[in-house]
């Protein structure tokens, strides 16, 4: 996939081939991810977004960086960071920059080292904007994604910084320009985006759109001309509709959080039956996938095993590099005795990138548990606690180490885990609570 390069910076309005371009990635984005998720607010450097970030006076590059691992479902485990100086850090010099980049991700065998200059660090709010650029980058990355290179690369970030609701802030930041002086040395920046603002504007009112809000509350953030070519966007969507403003799939996108908001309920039953809709209506390979694979799941929370099986089957045959499929598929089949069948469906969630290894170590656990072998079974139980994330708890760890603990004959310690089970409201903890204490 690669950008198409007719971007005019000098055009007050958007040009229909620039509207092309913007329309054809977004096409390739909602290929790649699905449609986005409806009512979705682009978000702000603010302290509901970022917590970690203002949960001190000073922000440090640990917090940013942990933020936006949330944020964009990056695991935390993978990045490093290292500091780096130049003139700008001394103290009797005056200087003037420009055009060079301030951050830069480095692919490493782990994961990813960011190059950060240590001048980013007293300008706070330029080390959020250079930070979360490279992390729309490492988002991709973790999701194969090639967008090519040089400017067509920067280009493209912007637009899946729109289409993962961060375009508002670098929106708000496609110019910084400035200067301070210490009263004997001046220091001057320009950071300028290639980006043009009608285009990111048309952008930002594209993704409005495709998120069914029509009147969205966070244009009062922006100011000056970009918050006028975003209302002139607005109203050009209005009187010339995008083809990819598809109210089917854009009412299937709202059924489909609807069954995340019956799932957190523990309404098992109808979150499938939404899902089931969900399947019928949309077009979309990508959500009927994500929708086979919730469904499969749901029901193995009803303990309906075998029933689960050919969802995740279908699941994995609209996306073969699914790893939660395939880790789910490997829980049901070692549930139905099928351990080495299922144990083949763990080893290859495993070795896709895009899979959160806890879950697998999870199930792999219940593998060697289930062919006798305790010592193993103790030891990936242990792996899936060290390698479990804040952001994604596993579900049932507490509830299955519990029970394991139960058959090793130790009580105490099993009822610590089960309690922790309980207190992640899990049904299943609460009926195990409820049949050992009758």
């Amino acid at each position: 996939m690669s950008v198409f390069g007719f971007i005019n910076i000098s055009k007050p309005v958007i040009t229909p081939e620039d509207r092309a371009w913007v329309e054809d990635n977004f096409k390739w984005l909602i290929k790649t991810f699905g449609y986005p998720a409806p009512e979705q607010e682009q978000k702000t450097i603010s302290p509901q977004y970022f917590p970690k970030t203002f949960s001190s006076n000073t922000i440090t590059i640990d917090h940013v960086v942990a933020d936006l691992c949330a944020l964009l479902n990056v695991p935390e485990n993978k990045i490093a960071v290292e500091i780096h100086t130049d003139i700008r850090d001394s103290q009797n010099a005056p200087y003037e920059s420009g055009g060079a980049p301030n951050t830069r991700v480095e692919v490493t065998k782990n994961g990813y080292r960011i190059h950060v200059f240590n001048y980013l660090l007293s300008r706070p709010e330029r080390l959020v904007i250079e930070l979360l650029y490279e992390f729309i980058a490492i988002r991709l990355t973790e999701s194969r994604v090639n967008w090519g290179t040089g400017k067509e690369a920067e280009l493209f970030i912007y637009l899946a910084a729109v289409y993962f609701n961060f375009g508002l802030i670098l929106a708000q930041h496609l110019a910084d320009i400035g200067r301070k002086t210490d009263g004997l040395w001046e220091h001057k920046w320009s950071n300028l985006s290639q980006m043009p603002p009608q285009v990111m504007a048309f952008a930002l009112a594209l993704q409005s759109k495709l998120t069914a809000q029509h009147n969205p509350v966070w244009i009062t953030e922006l100011s000056g001309s970009i918050k006028s070519d975003l209302k002139n966007a607005m109203s050009l969507l209005e009187s010339n509709p995008s083809p990819l403003v598809n109210k089917d799939e854009i009412e299937v996108a709202l059924m489909f959080e609807k069954s995340n908001e019956q799932y957190y309920s523990n309404d098992f039953r109808a979150a499938i039956d939404t899902l089931e809709s969900v399947i019928k209506l949309t077009e979309d390979k990508k959500l009927k996938s994500v929708a086979l694979n919730n469904i499969g799941y749901y029901l193995q929370r009803l303990k309906e095993y075998e029933k689960s099986i050919p969802y995740f089957e279908q699941a994995i045959a609209f996306d073969h590099e699914f790893g939660y499929a395939h880790d789910n598929l490997g829980y049901s089949l070692i549930k139905c005795g099928q351990l080495e069948e299922g144990k083949k469906s763990i080893a290859k969630a495993l070795s896709i990138p895009n899979n959160e290894p806890s879950f697998s170590y999870r199930n792999m656990a219940l593998y060697y548990w289930a062919k006798g072998d305790r010592a193993e079974a103790e030891k990936n139980f242990q792996i899936a606690f060290e390698t479990e994330t804040e952001e994604l708890p596993v579900d049932l760890l507490e509830l299955h180490y519990a029970e394991f603990l139960l058959d090793q004959g130790e009580t105490e310690k099993a009822m610590q885990f089960l309690r922790a089970a309980v207190e992640k409201g899990e049904p299943e903890a609460i009926a195990k609570m409820k049949e050992l204490t009758r």
